[in-house]
């Protein structure tokens, strides 16, 4: 309780005022004079026995709470889930050590305390804590950070260290709390691995890839994008600056644009091809739009996916092209040969008839020749049509 002792100290001097103001009175009102210097000595006597009672039962009282409460500590210390110890300022020795760390670095008690703290820290090290541990002699509280220590079989793994003066019998010391984050710092640079590894495949790609937030404006991009960036604009882009989108794309993509990103944040994907003149150069691009969620699936920005696809544009309108002249090879064919060799086929079968005179054969020659032009002709287009299929097919 707070200023208890003051109250206490003022509450004893009351009572003790008190009594004997009271007491005095008394004895001179009943004793006879003659025994007064007596009655005087019992109450003094009486007065003592009493007070040393009472203090005795007060000092109990509180030796028992800090018994109770140096147990409890002790408790809390012995029993913490995290490895804790307190070492010597002066030689850095372990006074003493938890269940924890015994449990962890594989020590016995008495083992730690034949040593110092820099033997649990890797070789490497040492220097490093010989220092720290000068620095942080004058600081009550100090969050060390994260170390790598050293256990008994000669593992390493790294600890969040922090400590705090104390006194331990007649020594200055420090309580020291270590908590094992191993896992943690392995994970994390499992995951940087993994973000670099993504990172070199993204960037290694040809097709434009970037990301646009939920404000609309691009928050990042592969070297493929910037570099087309820097191909249409003639600077590369600073997307540190959280570039509006309009300012990177051209032609009628960016009419559409708006449209598609409102659809990808309503939690539709989609695939388009769009045309985009850069410089004069059209250009065609297989785009696809996504939305990227998040853990609690909510989406937090849209991914965005363009294949520069114009050759297979130009690839197929040739195919196209080349069809369609092999369309119109096969019509003349079928259509524009058979007339005139139907013709030739009737003349000349109207020749081999014995019935018909000279005039009449010379008439079915002439016949039968213009049908031959007339074929020769149809012959030379269709090899003209061939000719110029092939030619574009080949370009």
């Amino acid at each position: 309780m707070k200023n208890y002792p003051l109250r206490l100290s003022i509450l004893y001097f009351l009572m003790a005022s008190l009594w004997i103001f009271l007491s005095d009175y008394v004895v001179e009102l009943i004793v006879p004079e003659n025994l007064q210097t007596t009655a005087q000595s019992i109450k003094g006597l009486g007065f003592i026995i009493a007070t040393a009672f009472g203090l005795y039962f007060i000092v109990l009282h509180y030796y028992k709470l800090i018994r109770q409460n140096e147990q409890e500590y002790r408790k809390l210390f012995k029993d913490n889930p995290h490895p804790m110890w307190v070492y010597d300022i002066n030689t850095l020795k372990f006074l003493t050590v938890n269940n924890a760390a015994v449990a962890k670095y594989k020590y016995s008690v008495e083992e730690f305390r034949e040593m110092n703290i820099t033997e649990i820290r890797p070789p490497d090290d040492q220097d490093s804590i010989l220092m720290f541990a000068k620095r942080v002699v004058t600081k009550s509280y100090h969050d060390a950070g994260i170390w790598r220590h050293k256990d008994r079989d000669g593992r390493i793994f790294f600890a969040r260290v922090s400590s705090h003066a104390t006194s331990f019998g007649n020594a200055k010391a420090r309580v020291v709390l270590a908590i094992d984050v191993d896992e943690q710092i392995q994970a994390q640079r499992k995951i940087q691995l993994s973000e670099t590894k993504l990172k070199g495949l993204i960037n290694n790609s040809d097709d434009l890839i970037w990301m646009v937030d939920t404000t609309g404006v691009i928050a990042t991009a592969n070297e493929a994008f910037n570099k087309k960036f820097k191909e249409t604009f003639g600077f590369e882009p600073d997307l540190s600056k959280r570039m509006e989108f309009e300012e990177t794309l051209s032609g009628t993509f960016i009419a559409n644009w708006s449209k598609y990103i409102q659809k990808a944040f309503e939690g539709e994907s989609l695939r388009v091809e769009e045309e985009v003149i850069t410089g004069g150069k059209k250009e065609c691009y297989d785009i696809i739009v996504n939305p990227i969620y998040n853990d609690h699936n909510e989406i937090i920005g849209v991914g965005c996916f363009a294949r520069d696809i114009t050759q297979r544009k130009e690839t197929e309108n040739q195919v196209k092209a080349h069809v369609k002249a092999l369309e119109e090879v096969a019509w003349m064919q079928s259509h524009q040969v058979r007339k005139p060799l139907a013709n030739i086929l009737g003349l000349l079968h109207l020749l081999q008839s014995a019935e018909i005179n000279m005039d009449q054969q010379k008439e079915l020659f002439a016949h039968m020749e213009a049908s031959c032009h007339e074929l020769d002709t149809v012959v030379k287009s269709i090899v003209e049509k061939s000719s110029t299929s092939s030619s574009t097919s080949e370009t």
